[in-house]
């Protein structure tokens, strides 16, 4: 089976820098990051069992999408000191690995990964993507799933658990969100209406233009004088959280295709972050597990 995984690069590596300890080589050189981001790869490659892989890495924000909600992810703390450095050297591991990534200047990791996802999908028996972004879940469908970038447990959400989670099926994620708002990106939506309540008024009504279109069937009160007061609003989060999916990737699916790192490049950059246990494991087995 050709199975593509695509893995949030910042999320995994956000997640590794406040999951492992704080590692330094002898030169000062902050690694723990890098050294858990190939721990957590290694991990999703074991369980998930691609054949292809690519990872990507946020390029900016679209300015329309900050221009459409004020304040879009301004809650976001400043990148830490210690992290920043080792983006690149994370770089230069994927380079030195043969690890397929990609960035789009101007463009977020969501979008580009739900681009590939999209637009590769009849290449591909099985989509996998690896990330916590609830976004992403409304480009889920048969082949298309979304899986935590942990890769502790062998668990999907596809379609059906789309809907046991949100309450919601993968083509009303948008609306839902919309309506409910998303605090990790300091999304506003209807205040008094949370995940549930925007799940109830969808499945009553189907969309966001549903709601809207028979406003007067809701019962009178706070929370329908709520839903009126915010429909610039909803309208707004919705053109602006619905993901990109056209964005030109520059890259062709067999460019993800895994195969064994150049050991010659990277046994070399282990030693330098002093990785030496992967290095020693490299020069011993001649494949990292998981590489074939």
């Amino acid at each position: 089976m050709q199975r593509l995984l695509l893995v949030d690069g910042h999320n995994v590596l956000y997640r590794a820098f406040f999951a492992f300890p704080p590692l330094t080589t002898r030169a000062g050189v902050h690694t723990n990051a890098v050294f858990g981001f190939v721990k957590m790869l290694r991990q999703l490659l074991d369980v998930r069992g691609p054949t292809h892989l690519l990872v990507v890495l946020d390029g900016g924000v679209p300015a329309e999408r900050s221009g459409m909600i004020a304040g879009y992810k301004a809650n976001r703390k400043p990148m830490p000191d210690d992290l920043r450095p080792q983006v690149g050297l994370l770089e230069k591991y994927m380079e030195a690995s043969g690890t397929a990534w990609l960035r789009v200047p101007g463009e977020e990791a969501d979008d580009v990964m739900a681009s590939a996802a999209v637009q590769w999908h009849g290449m591909f028996q099985d989509i996998i993507l690896a990330s916590s972004d609830k976004d992403l879940l409304q480009v889920v469908c048969d082949g298309i799933s979304v899986v935590p970038v942990t890769g502790k447990a062998n668990v999907s959400t596809g379609p059906c658990e789309v809907r046991e989670k949100t309450g919601v099926v993968p083509g009303q994620i948008v609306d839902w969100l919309a309506m409910a708002g998303d605090a990790a990106d300091n999304v506003r939506g209807i205040d008094g209406v949370g995940p549930k309540k925007a799940a109830k008024l969808l499945s009553e009504f189907g969309t966001v233009d549903g709601v809207y279109g028979h406003i007067e069937e809701l019962k009178p009160g706070v929370t329908r004088d709520a839903i009126v007061a915010a429909r610039d609003r909803v309208y707004a989060n919705r053109e602006a959280m619905r993901l990109r999916t056209g964005i030109c990737l520059g890259l062709d699916p067999a460019d993800a295709e895994i195969k064994p790192p150049d050991r010659r490049r990277l046994v070399p950059l282990l030693e330098e972050l002093e990785f030496n246990s992967m290095a020693a494991e490299l020069r011993q087995c001649g494949l990292f597990p998981g590489f074939g």
